[in-house]
């Protein structure tokens, strides 16, 4: 197994949940991500008895066949009205309680990595545990990560985005329910939103796009949508949350070619 795959398999469920909190990530046209996934909820626990500990409360589905950077994964999202060391105590409880050998490090905006091989050593179960904006809310993603799985190729929508060679954190959100669409989210830790929002607009006018909107976001940021023929990406560009500068960049993919998908 190549070294690169093996990181990104036990970072996974982390990535995603960043691009959910600080890039606003949506499959469709309709809504972020998070409130989406909330209208999705269903009266039946997300999880199969024995899949994943059970906390408190109810859980949203964040998709069906989701993958990231073309790796398999399933997962789901759910707001704690607790701390993010009371929510990484309980899974590593939970956890521990079936034999499991578990991990725990710190991770993005102030919370817990929790990972653990499953019990036939298949999947990796993967607990991303994050506050999210000023109000403290503890956002929780548990995920598993089959290990078995051969990633499917992203190659065709990775190489539509003008990546400096500074880029960082580089992930692509892929669901099979949502052909023809992606999200990928990265941070450009060497350049100011502004100049990083120019060279996206510059970037794809030399590679044929066509300029649809060109737009200051309220927040510091940048809106940009660019089509060629029936393919269009929109771009946000804002202030790199977690640093002091930078940038951080998310492409909305729509009306691209299904074989790009998993």
């Amino acid at each position: 197994m190549k070294k690169g795959l093996e990181i990104l398999r036990q970072t996974a469920a982390v990535l995603l949940g960043v691009g959910l909190v600080f890039g606003g990530v949506e499959m469709g046209s309709g809504g972020s991500g998070l409130p989406r996934a909330q209208a999705q909820a269903v009266p039946a626990a997300f999880w199969a008895p024995g899949e994943m500990p059970a906390y408190p409360g109810m859980e949203y589905p964040l998709g069906d066949g989701l993958a990231v950077n073309g790796l398999p994964l399933r997962v789901s999202y759910f707001e704690a009205k607790a701390t993010p060391e009371d929510v990484r105590d309980f899974y590593v409880r939970e956890l521990e309680g079936r034999g499991l050998e578990v991990g725990v490090k710190y991770g993005v905006a102030h919370g817990f990595d929790v990972t653990a091989l499953s019990e036939d050593g298949r999947a990796e179960i993967a607990v991303a545990i994050m506050l999210s904006g000023t109000k403290g809310k503890v956002l929780v993603f548990p995920s598993i990560i089959p290990l078995d799985a051969r990633p499917d190729s992203v190659e065709g929508l990775t190489g539509e985005l003008p990546l400096p060679k500074t880029v960082v954190g580089l992930m692509v959100v892929t669901a099979k329910d949502k052909q023809g669409e992606a999200v990928a989210t990265y941070q450009v830790p060497l350049e100011s939103p502004q100049a990083t929002a120019a060279n996206v607009r510059d970037e794809m006018g030399r590679r044929g796009w066509s300029l649809k909107q060109f737009e200051k976001a309220p927040d510091g940021g940048t809106v940009i949508e660019v089509s060629k023929e029936t393919r269009r990406i929109h771009f946000t560009v804002l202030p790199w949350p977690v640093r002091q500068q930078g940038a951080g960049v998310t492409a909305v993919f729509s009306g691209f070619a299904q074989g790009a998908q998993p």
